[in-house]
């Protein structure tokens, strides 16, 4: 984000001791939604990134927010299917790895939506694992 001038602000309100994911996997989930998020930010007017971590009484919930330009629609419903890619060379795996992730994981939820001109992800970790 840096290096392509995206301002990126992060909040961690309170101290989080622990999150009940896989480190590895936590770190191919964060990795690949900031990659998205800096790659939407790139080419439009006044890019900004948040990501937040907040702590809560039985999960921890990771939100990732940035402006995209709805000039072309995004297709919520198609964005995690293998090969979907806005970018050339049919890249168009990182949500797909992401969604694989969420799924194996019982304790984890992935909630994607649109709302003003904002592209928000939020990741939703559960403490203990609910059946």
């Amino acid at each position: 984000a840096q290096s392509h001038h995206i301002p990126l602000y992060i909040e961690i309100v309170e101290k989080i001791n622990h999150i009940n994911l896989n480190p590895i996997e936590i770190t191919r989930i964060i990795g690949i939604l900031m990659d998205n998020a800096i790659e939407a930010s790139k080419s439009i007017t006044n890019p900004m990134i948040r990501l937040a971590f907040i702590k809560q009484e039985d999960s921890v919930l990771i939100v990732l927010i940035n402006k995209i330009d709805q000039s072309e629609p995004i297709k919520l419903h198609e964005i995690y299917q293998e090969g979907y890619s806005t970018k050339e060379e049919n890249q168009g795996l990182g949500l797909t790895i992401v969604r694989n992730i969420v799924n194996r994981c019982a304790n984890v939820s992935l909630n994607t939506k649109i709302h003003s001109h904002h592209f928000i992800q939020e990741l939703e970790i559960k403490n203990e694992v609910t059946t």
